[in-house]
Parts: structure tokens; sequence; C-alpha cells
């Protein structure tokens, strides 16, 4: 080792190991000994079977690493992992909707998994989102060798896109409250608590069965496959959502219509 460790060395699985060895029950030694293996990629055996004054001078490359210094780094627009460039999605207009529904689950179910929301934001240059890679795979690649005080920009980042989520929220809220709504039960037929817990659990559902719901719509409604809904814009994925919504607004009102003429006829047949 000929340099000191700063946070730009440190990658998003190497911040999850180091946070591990920090809550351990050893020796402020044994800490930064094996802090510094899994930097330099020795093992701690390694450095303890060193004189002490060796060790020492050593841990002096990692002095740098102190939480003053964590500071996300500022957000780029093009970043560089194993001589591969990956491009930022600047913006929510600027989302295909299968990389919007993805960050969205992502974001609901995991929020704390920055290497997902990078591996959903960052697309190699010249491709679409998930166009001949695998999303999962680039995850796991970020989450090896990508710094995780860029991480940490870009996550911060991630997250002010959620204003797009208003969108998502007037056009499917209906929908979602009638799924919980289902998940609750009636007084009759449970016991107390056990609505709420099936309340949780619908609610846990419902993100991914909306969005399963709307894309399985726009097939139907504009005969496409699903791929195609995948890759359309945001804008145009949510432009012909709330058009689907509507009209299955209006077709259900026509039905209830029906429904309520056929209920005042068997009435009037009945006096």
């Amino acid at each position: 080792m000929t340099k000191k460790f700063t946070w730009e060395d440190v990658s998003i699985g190497q911040f999850h190991q180091i946070l591990a060895i920090m809550g351990m029950n050893k020796s402020e030694l044994d800490k930064a000994i094996d802090v510094l293996s899994v930097l330099s990629g020795e093992t701690s055996e390694s450095y303890k079977n060193m004189p002490l004054e060796v060790v020492t001078d050593l841990l002096r490359k990692i002095e740098g690493l102190t939480a003053e210094n964590l500071k996300p780094r500022f957000v780029g627009g093009k970043y560089v992992v194993k001589e591969t460039t990956y491009l930022l999605t600047p913006c929510a207009e600027k989302m295909t909707a299968g990389q919007f529904i993805d960050y969205q689950l992502t974001l609901e179910k995991n929020p704390d998994d920055v290497a997902m929301l990078c591996a959903v934001l960052l697309v190699p240059k010249g491709k679409k989102y998930g166009e001949g890679y695998d999303v999962m795979e680039l995850r796991q690649t970020l989450y090896d060798k990508f710094p995780y005080i860029d991480s940490m920009g870009i996550s911060f980042f991630a997250k002010e896109i959620r204003r797009v989520v208003r969108l998502y929220s007037l056009l499917f809220n209906q929908e979602n409250e009638e799924r919980t709504e289902e998940g609750k039960g009636s007084p009759e037929e449970t016991d107390p608590g056990e609505g709420d817990r099936k309340g949780k659990e619908s609610g846990r559902r419902d993100s991914a069965y909306v969005w399963d719901s709307v894309i399985r719509q726009i097939v139907q409604a504009y005969n496409v496959d699903k791929y195609q809904v995948f890759e359309m814009s945001l804008v145009e994925f949510l432009n012909d959502a709330t058009t689907c919504k509507r009209e299955i607004l209006r077709h259900n009102k026509q039905v209830e219509e029906k429904i309520k003429q056929m209920r005042k006829g068997r009435k009037g047949r009945g006096r």
C-alpha cells in the first residue's frame, strides 16, 4: 500500500462491511485491522502476525475514514465502472415506464438498497434501460465496485424524483383503496386485529398489483406487448394509463346504471 485510503476508495459493499465491523464487540485495534483488511484485500490474520509498530504504521492509511469526511459526492452526468460508461437518468420525464416502475418498487420495498437505486438510474451509454444487460447483475457490479459516496449522491437525487409519485397516487388511488378495503375484512368475519393485519399485507402488495394491472390494461387497449409498454417514455405511459383509467371508470358507471335499472325492473314486477 502506497497511499492513504479515502471514502472515494470505498465501494458500497465495503462500506456495509465496515459498518458491520464497527458494530462488533471487539477492541478498537481489532476493528481497525478488520477495516484495513476489507480495503486492502489482505487477511486480518496476516496483519495480526506483523510487529505492532508495522501494523500501527499501516493503520495510518485509514485515518481519513471518519464520519466527518463521509459526504456525498456531487452528482455527475456519467460514471465509469469497470471500463463501462453509465449515464445518469437526469429526471423522471427521461425514464422509461419499466425504469420508473422498478424505481418506484425499489423505493417502496428496499429504500436503503442504494446499489439497486443506482442500477435503476444508471444506464449503459448507447443503450436503453434493461437493453442487452441484466439490471440485477449491474446492481451486483455497483455493490462491489461503485464508490459509496457516489451512491449517496445518486440516492439523494433519486428520492427527489418522487414528485412524480403524485401522478401515480392521483391515477390509481381509488384502486389502491379498494384493494386495501378488501384486505381489512368485516368485523363479523374476523377477530380484532386480523383485519388490520390483512390490510397491511394487502397494502404491501398493492403497488406491484396496480402496476401489473395498468400494464395489462394498456396491452389490451392498444394491442401492444408488455415489453413495448416497458420501453415507453414515462410521459406516454402515464398518459395511456390515464386514458385506460377513464375508460374503465366510464365502463363501470355504465354497468352500475344497468344494474340499477334491472333492480328497479324487478321491484316493479314484484308489485
